[in-house]
């Protein structure tokens, strides 16, 4: 569903800061994301870029200085995100225990 190469790196931690927190009524600017994945600013600034490329984020509004601007996920990024999280929500979860059969 998702690059493996999005594991265990900075990528992941922003893709779920912009799933889980705009919930909460936070809005992510570009160096609040960064802030977000506890990462430097360059490191942030090219993780966003390639996700931006992937088409998992965008930025807006365009009119805005860059630093002003706000990431959100796109369509297909929070449908990968749902998809994703609720694959392992079903892997994870038992089922639920059945009553023994009766016999007869």
């Amino acid at each position: 569903m998702l690059d493996r190469q999005l594991f265990g790196e900075p990528a992941w931690d922003m893709l779920l800061a912009l799933y889980c927190l705009p919930a909460r009524g936070e809005r992510l600017t570009i160096t609040a994301l960064t802030l977000a994945a506890d990462t430097p600013q360059t490191t942030g600034h090219r993780w966003q870029t390639i996700l931006t490329e992937e088409g998992l984020i965008e930025r807006g509004p365009l009119e805005l200085d860059a630093r002003k601007q706000f990431v959100r996920l796109t369509e297909k990024g929070r449908r990968l995100l749902d998809d994703y999280l609720t694959s392992l929500f079903y892997c994870d979860t038992p089922a639920p225990p059945y009553p023994e059969a009766v016999g007869p």
